[in-house]
């Protein structure tokens, strides 16, 4: 996972024309391989709550696959709550590792993580 980014004086004094507004929103954090490169496009920006907890585990599953069904990540690099495959859908925890039972995928309501979406732990 890499540190946060922020953007240049030169893009700020650009972008805020005299605005007085809080320059953490130019910061952000993104998910990057052992070389430091971006992957995919897998960031939050500081201020957003969605940065505070990124362990990008799914990110970097997704890096590692060539091909085939790939997980399913939020934003941020983290594992959605809710995996399909196959037709089948599963809660995994924030590691990717399925918690319960899966259910065919119209079915998906049934599952207890069904109305969450991203891990923020």
């Amino acid at each position: 996972m890499g540190e946060f980014v922020c953007t240049t004086q030169d893009q700020l004094r650009f972008l805020l024309q005299g605005y007085s507004i809080n320059l953490d929103i130019f910061c952000s954090k993104y998910c990057s391989d052992t070389l430091g490169n971006q992957l995919e496009n897998f960031a939050a920006i500081k201020t957003n709550t969605m940065s505070l907890n990124m362990n990008c585990n799914c990110a970097r599953v997704r890096s590692m696959l060539l091909d085939g069904e790939k997980p399913e990540c939020c934003i941020n690099g983290n594992y959605k709550q809710v995996q399909r495959r196959r037709g089948l859908c599963r809660c995994v925890d924030s590691n990717g590792v399925q918690i319960e039972k899966e259910v065919d995928c119209t079915h998906v309501n049934q599952l207890s993580c069904f109305n969450m979406t991203c891990h923020s732990e």
